[in-house]
């Protein structure tokens, strides 16, 4: 994850992720599951790039999983939750 704002800057347009982190690869046994939608949510919008995505719906959403799945989700504003002072709505 800390190589995406490198990548954009390179010219990166298209971003892969899942809600929760949820996934893995069936190659490689070890692997911990994709980058968060809502952490890479967050941190475009920490660089100053809207997404148009609405980052309740993604806590909600990933809330949600996480009771049906009865297990932790790797992303970490599921658990810590949108911080204060920045707009979890797209639109302001």
């Amino acid at each position: 994850m800390q190589l995406l704002p490198v990548l954009i800057a390179l010219g990166a347009t298209v971003l892969d992720s899942s809600i929760g982190g949820l996934g893995g690869c069936p190659f490689a046994l070890r692997a911990t599951g994709n980058i968060a939608t809502e952490d890479l949510d967050y941190l475009l919008n920490r660089e100053g790039i809207p997404t148009g995505l609405h980052h309740a719906a993604l806590a909600e959403v990933a809330g949600w999983l996480k009771d049906k799945l009865e297990m932790k989700l790797s992303g970490q504003l599921t658990d810590a939750g949108w911080p204060i002072g920045m707009s979890a709505d797209p639109s302001g």
